[in-house]
């Protein structure tokens, strides 16, 4: 194999390998999103200009964050004998839940798919690129969503182990060489994720990943080699919703707060034409 390894600090640098033909050999991950967002809700019922609830029709009490109003007294003339003036504030949290059927349904929304049935979101990656999100549904082609939902990884590396071989077998007789590269690499760093215009979060990002060597299938049964990550978890999420965002219970005086977590299945390997590192 010709693109093998000259050391072992060369894998640990691990620079990707193109694989045996024009296609992409990748690794996808189911993804799971489980999101929250808090927020501020009125929690006073409204109240008209003389302290009374204002009450619809055959509906629920309408709800406010601030009333005003006056409360006159009068004797039995008629005259006003005292006037009490109130001014009430009333908020409380609101929480609204984020996850993988809510994205669904924004990019319904965003006219990318018709309906949410059936589909997965899936991270694609290809060696150690940076992950995009693809929509994946049987017997239909992927659809990319990475321009509505973004990973940005840090420019630094986290804190990590790495564990790895490269071994060289020589048949002297036939005069043919084959390499094997493995190894194992786990750690921790920061990964960002924004989501349209809607929200951007932050959280910190522990994978386990493999260099593995496979054969390609028949007729080129060439070798090649990959990371293959395995089952990773963004956690201690935190952000905020964009000031301007269609997302609802944000507004020009109170940021939502996103919490979270997002989890990533073990990948699996596949042979893709589309995607770009």
């Amino acid at each position: 194999m010709k693109n093998t390894f000259k050391s072992l600090a060369f894998l640990a640098a691990m620079l990707p390998l193109m694989s045996y033909s024009q296609k992409i050999n990748a690794a996808r991950q189911v993804t799971t999103f489980a999101l929250t967002v808090t927020g501020v809700a009125p929690s006073l019922p409204s109240k008209d200009g003389e302290g009374k609830i204002e009450r619809n029709t055959g509906g629920p009490v309408e709800l406010s964050m601030l009333n005003e109003f006056t409360v006159t007294t009068r004797d039995s003339t008629q005259r006003i004998i005292r006037r009490i003036h109130t001014i009430e504030k009333g908020e409380k949290p609101i929480i609204t839940r984020y996850s993988n059927k809510e994205i669904l349904e924004d990019l319904v929304e965003s006219e990318v798919i018709s309906n949410i049935s059936g589909y997965l979101i899936e991270a694609f990656t290809v060696n150690e690129g940076k992950p995009s999100f693809f929509l994946t549904k049987r017997n239909s082609p992927s659809i990319d969503i990475s321009t509505y939902v973004r990973i940005y990884l840090g420019n630094l590396t986290g804190p990590h182990t790495f564990v790895g071989k490269e071994v060289t077998t020589d048949d002297v007789i036939r005069d043919t060489s084959t390499t094997t590269v493995t190894g194992t690499k786990t750690g921790k760093e920061t990964l960002d994720i924004t989501f349209n215009d809607k929200f951007e979060c932050y959280g910190i990002y522990s994978h386990t990943k493999s260099i593995r060597t496979f054969t390609a299938p028949a007729p080129n049964s060439e070798k090649y080699t990959m990371w293959v990550p395995g089952a990773a978890r963004l956690s201690s999420i935190q952000g905020n919703v964009y000031r301007d965002s269609p997302f609802p219970n944000a507004s020009h005086l109170v940021a939502p707060l996103v919490e979270g977590s997002v989890s990533f299945a073990a990948g699996v390997t596949f042979t893709h034409t589309t995607i770009d590192e």
